[in-house]
């Protein structure tokens, strides 16, 4: 949920209202607390849930960022801004937008999913939410350690809260448009 709340918090502050959430796969746990985090953020902030954007991604691609990418640049309204839950889906909508004749951060704000190094190649560097796979792993082995060494061992969720934003270039104030 903190992966979707932070990045929509951190746009909003920046005073964008048009923000876009790219989550997937449908259906999926991933895209149900991003899409948690996005409106509970929006919501704080106050926007309006007509205001509220969501787009599904089928998988975590380049190709499938780039598809949602144009759909969502074309449309009106426009967002601003866009988060995406993975890099790789953030770097198809960079790509759409470059196509489109957008450009990072000056009329398009992004902000992708993973901190993965494929988001560190564009310019501006893309802005994203960390992730910890080795944490992830270590707190898996731990618990399943545990659960066979203790048979009374309180099964449960562990989440690992992701608590901060690697902040790259590809965000900055909202401005809008003047003719």
């Amino acid at each position: 949920v903190q992966r979707g709340y932070l990045p929509a918090r951190h746009l909003l502050e920046l005073k964008h209202k048009q923000i876009c959430c790219v989550a997937g796969p449908p259906n999926s746990k991933l895209a149900d607390d991003t899409f948690t985090g996005y409106r509970n953020a929006m919501t704080e902030y106050k926007v309006d849930q007509n205001d509220f954007m969501f787009e599904i991604a089928r998988e975590h691609t380049i190709e499938e960022g780039q598809h949602i990418g144009v759909r969502i640049l074309t449309q009106v309204p426009r967002p601003s801004a866009v988060f995406a839950c993975d890099d790789r889906l953030a770097m198809g909508v960079a790509k759409a937008a470059h196509l489109l004749g957008f450009r990072l951060p000056d009329e398009l704000s992004l902000i992708g999913g993973g901190n993965l190094s494929i988001g560190k190649i564009i310019s501006p560097e893309l802005t994203s939410t960390p992730s910890y796979p080795e944490k992830s792993a270590e707190l898996a082995i731990a618990k399943l350690l545990n659960q066979l060494r203790n048979p009374n061992y309180i099964k449960s969720k562990t989440v690992l809260e992701i608590e901060n934003i690697s902040i790259g270039g590809s965000t900055k104030s909202f401005r809008p448009h003047q003719s």
